[in-house]
């Protein structure tokens, strides 16, 4: 029994610290290309080939036309949520709308 209460606090403090530890982290500035949306998730490709998760939601600054094959920048926290999302237009896309 006492080791069941080892385990069970033992769990408790991992649980714990990896979730301080995602909330402390800091995301920063992502740009790249969006290769799929899902819902209120974003993925982009930046120019390393590094896919990044984002979460937009009714809080999310957004400007401009958010879709796959669009180039966007990001700000975004630790946990990966998008406090504000830009989507450039390039010449390809103008050409495609028009």
């Amino acid at each position: 029994m006492k080791k069941g209460w080892i385990y069970l606090v033992a769990g408790l403090a991992v649980v714990t610290l990896t979730t301080v530890g995602f909330a402390g982290g800091k995301k920063g500035h992502v740009a790249g290309e969006v290769t799929k949306i899902e819902g209120a998730m974003i993925t982009v490709k930046d120019d390393h080939g590094k896919e990044h998760m984002l979460h937009a939601d009714d809080t999310t600054k957004k400007e401009g036309h958010i879709e796959v094959g669009a180039h966007i920048e990001a700000e975004a926290t630790g946990s990966g949520h998008a406090k504000s999302i830009t989507a450039h237009t390039d010449e390809h896309t103008e050409k495609k709308a028009h």
